[in-house]
């Protein structure tokens, strides 16, 4: 927390002067010191006294499992930001299938947790996630305390609440704009970028309208924010990761499978050579010849037979989800577990 130190009146400090002097051979100057460092708390923290707390270690603290799709997620110009998710399962659900969707249990948490870099370490930026229960969805956010703090702050609302969502926007935008909830490789930490950096943020919290259920993949040609499709709980990744393909994302410049061997580019569904995509190479503006977005897909057994680490992470991640899975949620992935050989 922030404390701010404001001076005292002459004849208040001259009295405490002199009551510092007298107390110092009993001890007092400890006591004083704990007075003043007590009082200083929350007079200037800006973080709402309702907001929720979260320690950055708690993905692996909880024993989550990180999920790693073949196809990765499209990152910064910079590349100083890293995405991952993670997600547990509590008690005694599991994963199952309603018509070749994945639909997950009451206990589920799933995180999408942004990093960014600074001086050699990955620090917690932005974490939306959700939580399953048996009462329903709850949606949830959290952001960094301070520029330099470990410990994140945030807030929970049901999903269909709208008030509750514009309640955390209100807790978000009140923390935000008073300098909390950025990282210094965060643009828009700056007092001068602030308030279009809160306003984009607070778009973010409509994650109901992104988590639409069984919602379908963009068609190639279509402009969209979002192109991955959803899965009967409305999330993205799980289904990815159980899949060798995946449309190219947009919404962030740098394409990281660009330089993959074992990635291939696809256009109207047949492979292309990258020398005929249009566009800069290595970016997500790369299109089709046709204008299209292309659709990627990586070579999971090719890259298994080369020990790639990509391809390890891919399949450990299959691995945990079908620990959580019923059998006919194994059966109906049989064969993208099988390339891991899960069986």
């Amino acid at each position: 927390m922030s404390a701010e130190l404001r001076p005292l009146p002459v004849d208040a400090t001259r009295a405490l002067a002199r009551w510092l002097v007298r107390g110092l051979a009993a001890g007092a100057l400890i006591a004083a010191l704990v007075v003043v460092v007590s009082r200083s708390p929350d007079a200037t923290d800006p973080i709402p006294t309702g907001a929720a707390r979260l320690d950055s270690d708690h993905w692996r603290a909880r024993a989550f499992a990180p999920m790693d799709p073949p196809i990765r997620l499209p990152r910064g110009r910079a590349l100083r930001d890293r995405t991952q998710v993670f997600v547990r399962i509590e008690g005694d659900g599991r994963i199952d299938v309603e018509a070749g969707e994945l639909v997950f249990p009451p206990g589920t948490v799933a995180d999408r947790v942004e990093y960014r870099r600074e001086a050699n370490r990955w620090k917690v930026a932005d974490v939306r996630g959700t939580r399953f229960t048996s009462s329903g969805e709850r949606f949830h956010a959290y952001r960094p305390r301070s520029l330099d703090a470990d410990a994140l702050f945030g807030a929970e609302w049901p999903r269909d609440d709208d008030a509750g969502r514009r309640g955390a926007i209100a807790l978000f935008a009140d923390a935000m704009t008073k300098g909390a909830g950025f990282r210094r490789a965060e643009p828009g930490h700056g007092a001068a970028d602030r308030t279009r950096s809160v306003d984009r943020f607070s778009r973010l919290l409509d994650c109901a309208s992104c988590h639409g259920h069984r919602r379908p993949e963009a068609a190639a040609g279509e402009d969209a924010h979002l192109r991955r499709g959803t899965d009967a709980s409305g999330m993205h990744v799980f289904r990815y990761v159980l899949a060798d393909r995946a449309p190219l994302e947009t919404y962030r410049p740098r394409d990281p499978n660009a330089d993959d061997p074992f990635v291939t580019y696809e256009c109207a569904g047949e492979p292309v050579d990258r020398a005929t995509l249009v566009g800069p190479a290595g970016t997500t503006a790369i299109r089709c010849p046709n204008g299209d977005v292309p659709t990627l897909r990586y070579a999971l057994a090719d890259a298994l037979d080369a020990d790639e680490a990509h391809a390890r992470r891919v399949c450990e991640s299959r691995r945990a989800l079908a620990g959580w899975m019923t059998e006919r949620a194994r059966e109906a992935y049989a064969d993208a577990l099988a390339t891991c050989d899960v069986r």
